[in-house]
């Protein structure tokens, strides 16, 4: 079972190979905060600070019962320059629950740090069109990264958009592909390391293995370093309704992703059964349905659910409900959230 690491950044990206569930502002929150930075125009530095309160849907099933409240606080500084907008974001987070996936409790994690480069692209301002593209890098300094042995993901994305001032909606479809540089031996430079010996009921000292693998080439194949995902491509759509001179807004954004693991499989005498040789494909869905509140430009409180799984359950083709887990709920794909951003 794993605990959300939520992040709530403005840029799209992945950490380490590993696809992060995001409680992510939306086209409301991005056009306030575009509202912001046009008031702003004489003074090209901006900021938002973020702080989110997560529930995990593994707190409201009572067998097997498995709890998770955490805290994320998320900094993004930001540069406009010539019709470019620059960023870098960095979230720290929190479990207060007992974790499943830290070495102690209340332990900090730290996201990658996220870099962003987008222009303002190009605008059908009678059709109420229009076009942004969007690159992005995560440098690799989250315990997941490093372990996994990156060295970044650089991505590419694009936005477009279409919007209905005077009813208040606003429609988008999105696209992004990235791949993140792996380098095996960094991955695996903690497998041959001696692991912590055990100790039995008789106080016998015995020795144990951190990775075992089949021959020592598995080594760089990644058999003891997790399925880490190289390759990976993302689609994803979302409509929104702003209104009571732009105060509330209701947002709702779906998405569908790839990623193809760097691990390849052997297909031997000791392969499982239901085991599938050769390179994985892993498929996921996300979800955000969230309602913002704004009273002034400088603020904004968030409340919404979010949700990041796999897209199908077991069996492999029924499709999951994207907006919440209802298969695995114990596994916390998904959470309730509060968020309260300041723009600076």
């Amino acid at each position: 079972m794993r605990s959300p690491f939520h992040v709530v950044v403005l840029c799209f990206g992945v950490i380490a190979g590993l696809s992060v569930p995001a409680n992510a502002q939306g086209a409301p929150q991005l056009q306030q905060t575009k509202a912001t930075a046009d008031q702003k125009a004489g003074f090209p530095l901006h900021a938002s600070v973020s702080l989110t309160q997560n529930i995990g849907s593994g707190t409201f099933v009572a067998s097997p019962f498995n709890p998770t409240v955490s805290t994320q606080l998320t900094m993004a500084p930001s540069l406009s320059w010539q019709g470019f907008n620059f960023g870098l974001s960095q979230t720290l987070g929190m479990e207060w629950t007992q974790s499943d996936g830290t070495t102690y409790a209340h332990q900090v994690e730290m996201s990658d740090i996220g870099l962003s480069a987008g222009s303002a692209g190009w605008a059908l301002d009678d059709l109420n069109l229009s076009l942004a593209p969007s690159l992005g890098l995560q440098l690799p300094v989250s315990l997941a990264a490093r372990q996994a042995g990156s060295l970044g993901t650089p991505s590419l994305a694009a936005r477009a958009s279409w919007r209905l001032p005077e009813q208040g909606f606003a429609f988008y479809v999105k696209g992004s592909t990235g791949y993140t540089i792996l380098v095996p031996a960094l991955a695996t430079r903690f497998a041959n390391q001696p692991s912590k010996p055990f100790t039995d009921d008789l106080g016998r000292t015995v020795a144990t293995d951190g990775c075992n693998t089949r021959n020592p080439a598995e080594l760089l194949n990644y058999a003891c370093g997790g399925l880490t995902s190289g390759f990976r491509w993302s689609t994803g759509l979302g409509a929104s309704w702003s209104g009571f001179n732009d105060q509330l807004a209701v947002n709702l954004d779906l998405g569908y992703g790839q990623a193809f693991s760097i691990f390849v499989s052997p297909d031997d005498e000791f392969t499982a059964e239901r085991a599938v040789p050769g390179a994985g494909l892993r498929q996921s869905t996300s979800g955000n349905l969230s309602a913002t509140y704004a009273p002034a430009t400088w603020f904004l409180l968030t409340a919404g659910i979010s949700s990041f799984q796999g897209a199908f359950a077991e069996n492999g083709t029924t499709p999951r409900f994207p907006l919440w887990d209802f298969v695995s709920p114990f596994n916390n794909f998904s959470s309730v959230y509060v968020d309260t951003t300041f723009n600076f």
